[in-house]
Parts: C-alpha cells; sequence; structure tokens
C-alpha cells in the first residue's frame, strides 16, 4: 500500500476558512477583546483608523430665549500601517505533520498557531515602538520604578501598588482598564507572592470553559515576547495594562494557505496574512509595509489623540 504524503494534500477554500476560524480562536488578543477586530479593511498600503476626541468643556446654563454655543465633535488622524507576511513550510516542516491521520486539520493547526504569535509579536513590536525612548506615550503613559542594582530587597517588582500608581498616569481613564499583558518571569513572580486569584466564572471574558488567572481582578496574557533589557546587576521587565478595545486589529485579507511544488519536487504550503496591529491614538509616520524592527522605533510613531491620557495603554517598567 503506498503511504499518503504531502503531495497529495490539496488546499481547498474550507481548509482556508477552517484556518481563519482556529486562528481566531486561539489569538488571545482578540479573544480577550484587547484588540479590536476590523475585517473591513480596504486596499492601500496605510488605513484611517476610525476615532473622535473626547468631547470637552462645561455645558451651558439653559434658560429661556437662551442662545448657546456650538461646538464641534472633532476627529483625529489616526492612521494604522498594513503587514504583508509570508511563510513557506517545506518537505521536512510537512513531513512532521501528515504522518497522522488528519493530515489536513494537522497543517491548519500549525498555520493558525504560527500566524496567531506571529501577530501577538508584531502587537508587541507596535506597543515597544510607542513606548519607546523618542516614541509618543514614554514621558506620559510609562511608569519606570525598574532599579539596575545588585541588591535584590532594593529591586522593585510589580505589585498591586505599583501598578495602581502606574495606571494613575492617564488620570481618571484608568477606570477603563480591564486586561493585562506580562512576560511570564513576571506571571510567576506573581504567582509565587500569592497576588493572582482564580477566576471561573469566564463567561465575562469571553470564554466558554476553563480558568483564567486574574491579577488586581483583570485577567493576563503572557507572551515571552514581551521586551526584556539586561542591566549592569538585573533585568528589566516591561508590564502593559491595557483598557479593552485600545489596540486595534484590521485585516485586509486573511490568512491565505496555498499548496505548490517546486522545480525539484519539494512540497511547499506558502501561507501569507495582510493585518494591521495599531494601538488607537498613536499614528504611524513612516514607510508602507515596515519591517519588524522599523515597528519598534519611537520616531515611527505620533501622537494622534489631542492627549495622550485618552491612549488606554500604560507601561511599567519594574524588576522581577
Amino acid at each position: 500500500m503506498s503511504a499518503t504524503n504531502s503531495t497529495n494534500l490539496r488546499i481547498p477554500e474550507i481548509m482556508r476558512t477552517e484556518v481563519n476560524v482556529d486562528f481566531a480562536k486561539i489569538f488571545d488578543f482578540t479573544f480577550q477583546g484587547m484588540a479590536e477586530r476590523d475585517n473591513n479593511v480596504g486596499a492601500g498600503e496605510l488605513i484611517n483608523v476610525r476615532g473622535f476626541n473626547e468631547l470637552s468643556g462645561d455645558a451651558e446654563v439653559m434658560s429661556d430665549g437662551g442662545t448657546y454655543s456650538t461646538n464641534s465633535v472633532s476627529t483625529y488622524k489616526d492612521i494604522g500601517v498594513i503587514l504583508h507576511r509570508i511563510k513557506k513550510f517545506g518537505a521536512e516542516d510537512l513531513g512532521n505533520i501528515v504522518s497522522g491521520q488528519d493530515a489536513t486539520g494537522a497543517i491548519r493547526r500549525m498555520i493558525a498557531r504560527y500566524f496567531a504569535k506571529q501577530a501577538a509579536a508584531r502587537f508587541i513590536d507596535v506597543l515597544t515602538g510607542v513606548f519607546a525612548s523618542s516614541g509618543p506615550l514614554t514621558t506620559t503613559n510609562r511608569s519606570a520604578v525598574y532599579v539596575d542594582t545588585a541588591t535584590p530587597g532594593d529591586r522593585i517588582k510589580l505589585t498591586p501598588s505599583v501598578a495602581a500608581n502606574a495606571a494613575a498616569k492617564i488620570g481618571d481613564n484608568m477606570l477603563d482598564m480591564g486586561i493585562w499583558l506580562m512576560h511570564s518571569a513576571t506571571y510567576a513572580t506573581l504567582l509565587a507572592a500569592g497576588y493572582l486569584e482564580t477566576n471561573t466564572n469566564l463567561s465575562a471574558y469571553g470564554f466558554e470553559g476553563g480558568q483564567v488567572k486574574m491579577f488586581m481582578g483583570k485577567p493576563i496574557l503572557v507572551s515571552d515576547t514581551l521586551p526584556v533589557t539586561t542591566g549592569s546587576n538585573c533585568d528589566s521587565y516591561r508590564t502593559y495594562f491595557c483598557a479593552k478595545g485600545s489596540l486595534y486589529f484590521g485585516i485586509q485579507k486573511d490568512i491565505n494557505p496555498e499548496y505548490s511544488r517546486d522545480t525539484n519536487k519539494i512540497d511547499i504550503i506558502s501561507t501569507d496574512m495582510h493585518f494591521c496591529p495599531h494601538v488607537r491614538g498613536c499614528a504611524w509616520a513612516t514607510t508602507a509595509n515596515p519591517a519588524d524592527a522599523t515597528l519598534k522605533l519611537g520616531t515611527s510613531w505620533s501622537l494622534a489623540y489631542s492627549a495622550a491620557t485618552q491612549v488606554r495603554v500604560v507601561a511599567i517598567d519594574h524588576n522581577i
């Protein structure tokens, strides 16, 4: 009996649909609501992320026969950039996943997991950029409590007190904050210190079953893609505290897997995705389809909101 190998596989339209369904299920940034997904991004390299500045000014005293001034509702020019990303998996990669009974399902899950990690990493690149030394949020929305010291007792770790002081950087907008994004080392430290609680009432957080860990009553996302800065005596870790919907995830073209064979008869699955990872209120200020490293530059971003406190994201640099 001849064996089934990757040359027998085809990628029908139904598999493309299933890949994107799997992606939506496992991509935590949208699954837990930190990033708002927009499936209606049109053609082009840059997109205008719709948004309005907050209303301001005191209300006027209303009286019979009175006349009142009219204030305009102003929009902000919030510009996001489309990333065009592709990955090709060759015969060696495929050989590891087609040996089971459900070869198509294995490939589908592999692709979904890969692009979920890629999308999360690009969001963190964008956050790194807007909070970089020359970025639009570094002096307003960032709390730097890290101390480069050889004395463990002098190091300032993430605690409820440190977190509360950081959230206060954006004033009463801190009440909107709803989710943590932290490194696994930070998560482990909080867990060991007894600061985390377990919540099994998950309907409010987009889950159908299981449990989620909470810090200060808010759910946690964990990613080791978060920046760790090496110091002379100890490392600095970055944690983000975000409001739900504070990030924007624009989809110009969903994950598109295609099967092919090259001239050397090597089996290849080529996958591409075209998307926009964005922090609401921070406008892209440079070239189209940038490299990952360009996303991390503070000079690549400018403030779109009238005030930085309207950006519902806070960064905390702390010890571990």
